[in-house]
C-alpha cells in the first residue's frame, strides 16, 4: 500500500511538471521532467509486476474436482476384490498423464493387507457383511494442476438367496439399500458388477440381475428428472471373475447373449456405457502342490488380472 501511495504521488508530480513545463518552461524544468519520467517509469513496473504475480497464481492454483463413483451388484459378486486390485494396479503402476495415491490410510492398510494375504496363501477377505459397506479415497493428479479426488462406495448388495425367494413372490427387494441409493444419486459414474460365478452355475440368474439394474437406472433417471432424456451418468457393466469361463466351457458371447436384455437398455437410456470382461485372480486346482525346488505350499491363487484398470479410466474419460 505504501508503494502505491509513493507511485500515485509521483504520477501527481509527474503530471504537475508538465502542466509547468508547457506554460512555464521554469529552470528546474529537468528535475521535474526527471521526476516525472521516474514515477511514470515505476508505475508501469507495478503494473507489469503485479500482472506477472496473478499470471503466476494462476498457473499454480491446484483444481480440484470431487467425484463419486458407486458400484452397484449384489453380495459377494466380488466388488470389493476389484476394488483392491484396481487401486493397487494405479497406485504401483507408472502412467504418462496420471498419478494415483491413496490418501487414507484405512484405505492404504487395506489394500497391502489383502494383497499380502493372497500371496501368502492366506485366507482371503470375507464378502461384506449385509448392509455393510467402504469409502475408498483416492487421489488423481493430472498433470500440475488438475488433482481428482475419487470417492467409491463400495457397499454390500442384497444377499442373492433373499433377492431370489422375493423375486419369485412377486415383491423383488432393492439390490441395495435406500442409504446408498442416496449415495448413488450423488455419484459421477455408477459400475454395475455381475456375478458371472452365479450366472455360470444357473442361467436364469441374468434375469434377476438384469431387473435389478434396470429398477437402479429407473430410480435415478426419475430422481435426476432424466425420465424423457438420455442418462448422462456413465455406466460400467463389469463381468467379474471372467476366469471362470473357460471351467465352464463358454465364452464371452455366451455372456453378452444372456445379458443382451440389460445391455440393450442401458444403451437405450444412458449416453455412456461400455462393458468389460474382468478377471482379477484364478483359482488353482493344484492347491496342495508342493514346489519342485522347495518344501513350500503353493498359493492357491494365480494372479491373472485381465481388464482391472481399463474401465476406470474410460470412465475418468467421461467424468473429467
Amino acid at each position: 500500500m505504501k508503494l502505491k501511495n509513493t507511485l500515485l504521488l509521483l504520477n501527481s508530480i509527474a503530471l504537475f511538471g508538465a502542466i509547468v513545463w508547457i506554460y512555464f518552461k521554469p529552470d528546474f524544468e529537468p528535475i521535474i521532467a526527471a521526476i516525472g519520467l521516474t514515477g511514470t517509469f515505476l508505475i508501469s513496473l507495478n503494473d507489469f509486476l503485479k500482472k506477472r504475480k496473478s499470471h503466476s497464481i494462476q498457473e499454480n492454483q491446484i483444481l480440484v474436482h470431487n467425484h463419486k463413483i458407486s458400484i452397484i451388484g449384489f453380495l459377494g459378486s466380488g466388488k470389493t476384490v476389484y476394488m483392491i486390485f484396481l487401486l493397487n494396479e494405479l497406485c504401483k503402476n507408472s502412467y504418462e498423464n496420471f498419478r494415483f495415491y491413496m490418501p487414507d490410510k484405512n484405505t492404504r492398510e487395506k489394500t497391502l493387507l489383502y494383497i499380502l494375504n493372497l500371496y501368502d496363501n492366506r485366507p482371503m477377505i470375507p464378502p461384506t457383511g449385509e448392509n455393510e459397506g467402504t469409502n475408498y479415497q483416492l487421489d488423481v493428479f493430472k498433470g500440475k494442476r488438475d488433482v481428482l479426488k475419487i470417492n467409491f462406495g463400495d457397499f454390500s448388495g442384497t444377499d442373492h438367496k433373499k433377492f431370489i425367494k422375493s423375486f419369485i413372490d412377486g415383491s423383488p427387494m432393492w439390490i441395495h439399500d435406500i442409504d446408498y441409493f442416496n449415495y448413488i444419486l450423488e455419484s459421477s459414474a455408477l459400475v454395475f458388477a455381475v456375478d458371472l460365478d452365479k450366472y455360470l452355475q444357473n442361467n436364469q440368474w441374468a434375469k434377476y440381475t438384469t431387473y435389478s439394474f434396470i429398477e437402479v437406472i429407473n430410480r435415478l433417471a426419475s430422481k435426476q428428472d432424466f425420465v424423457n432424456e438420455l442418462l448422462k451418468t456413465p455406466i460400467c457393466i463389469l463381468f467379474l471373475k471372467c476366469d471362470l469361463l473357460h471351467k465352464y466351457n463358454k465364452q464371452e458371447i455366451n455372456v453378452l447373449n444372456g445379458f443382451n436384455d440389460l445391455i440393450s437398455f442401458c444403451k437405450k437410456r444412458c449416453k455412456y456405457v461400455n462393458h468389460y470382461f474382468v478377471s482379477c485372480f484364478e483359482i488353482l486346482q493344484n492347491a496342495k502342490a508342493k514346489s519342485d525346488k522347495q518344501n513350500l505350499p503353493i498359493s492357491n491363487v494365480k494372479i491373472n488380472l485381465k481388464n482391472v484398470t481399463e474401465p476406470f479410466f474410460w470412465l475418468m474419460e467421461k467424468i473429467i
